[in-house]
């Protein structure tokens, strides 16, 4: 009410139209005030919107990672030449056969305020589902794509031997076809000591260039109870559910207990998976 109170004692610099008059005015200090609650709620909405799924777990880049012996490595993402600060997206990455799983770095979820969350990202590359974790909120939520990659295409390369990370690598050009009928290219190196695992990815599509580096690499299978929920954790509907459970838990332990009210503040557990 005060943007109201305050609009309808200034004193306007031109004259109101006719048939406006104190009326209209009370109707430009109404929708001004609507306008403001509406930033309030687009603001209060900011904290109910889930972590991003990173783009090479759920985008056509990620067809590019299956069809390997299963691995786990150390995995960063960056966007814009030279990368965007604030863009930058890095964690273990945990790969078995189609079935993807992705651990951000605590200093990554903490730029978009998830930090003290615990999240991860299992993602199934043949069905194009997944699930958002939390080991804070010993919960998880489904997530999905309508989009699918469904060809990727080998193109002619006459590039040589390059060395990335102390390997020599071959770099290839390919292009990934999706059920939306776009396709999308891709520089990829691989090594031959990396069992068919790329060592880079980079998107040759026109805009903000992504590269996206793999290292520390060790080749054993993960576990395939890994990619599923862990027993005992709680489902929501969906990942917007999920996050308004947690703000929802955390103004309740922000909010002072009343006299003879007592709030019982656990920890949250540790996370499985750090960085590097």
């Amino acid at each position: 009410m005060q943007i109201a109170n305050q609009c309808l004692k200034r004193k306007p610099r031109e004259p109101l139209p006719a048939g406006l008059g104190r009326f209209g005015a009370c109707l430009v200090a109404a929708a001004l005030v609507a306008a403001g609650c509406a930033h309030s709620r687009n603001k209060d909405r900011i904290g109910l919107i889930p972590p991003p799924v990173p783009p090479f777990l759920n985008g056509p880049m990620a067809v590019l990672l299956t069809n390997t012996p299963g691995f786990s490595c150390y995995v960063v993402m960056t966007t814009g030449s030279p990368p965007i600060p604030g863009e930058t997206v890095s964690g273990n990455l945990l790969c078995r056969g189609s079935e993807l799983l992705f651990a951000p770095d605590a200093r990554w979820l903490a730029g978009k305020r998830f930090a003290r969350s615990g999240f991860s990202f299992t993602w199934n590359v043949a069905t194009q589902h997944g699930y958002l974790l939390s080991e804070a909120l010993q919960g998880y939520a489904p997530i999905s794509s309508r989009v699918q990659a469904t060809n990727v295409l080998a193109l002619p390369s006459r590039s040589a031997s390059e060395v990335v990370e102390g390997r020599h690598c071959q770099r290839t050009e390919v292009e990934v076809e999706s059920s939306d009928g776009s396709k999308t290219p891709f520089q990829v190196w691989r090594a031959s000591d990396l069992k068919g695992a790329p060592l880079r990815i980079a998107s040759a599509a026109p805009g903000r260039p992504v590269l996206v580096s793999f290292s520390k690499f060790r080749f054993e299978a993960p576990s395939s109870r890994l990619f599923v929920p862990p027993e005992g954790f709680t489902r929501h509907d969906s990942a917007e559910t999920m996050m308004a459970e947690m703000t929802m838990r955390q103004e309740n332990l922000k909010r002072k207990p009343t006299e003879g009210e007592g709030i019982e503040v656990q920890p949250p557990p540790s996370v499985g998976m750090g960085g590097r």
